[in-house]
């Protein structure tokens, strides 16, 4: 049975480069599921989702290649009682995770 990841991304950017990020297909790389928009604002943008395995490797990808966008994360997975936050920016990962 495969694992269910629940997902809230925020991507932060100036105008011009979250307009831009936005207008790829970034959704494929992330191989999400059940997109939820959660806040669309000028410089932020917000969104809730569900993968079937941790997002935290596509979302280092993602980052590389949209060096201006910050992306931050907060995940669960309550199978393997799971919590964590995640920043990535430019390919740099900061992760913080607690089990439960």
């Amino acid at each position: 049975m495969p694992e269910r990841w629940i997902n809230k991304l925020t991507v932060f950017g100036t105008r011009k480069e979250l307009s831009k990020f936005l207008k790829r297909n970034w959704k494929n790389q992330l191989r999400g599921r059940f997109w939820e928009l959660q806040e669309t604002m000028r410089t932020r943008f917000g969104c809730h989702f569900e993968t079937e395995s941790s997002p935290i490797e596509s979302l280092e990808a993602l980052s590389c290649r949209s060096m201006r966008i910050t992306f931050v994360l907060e995940f669960e997975n309550t199978t393997k009682r799971t919590k964590g936050l995640v920043k990535a920016k430019a390919g740099v990962i900061e992760q913080y995770q607690v089990r439960y």
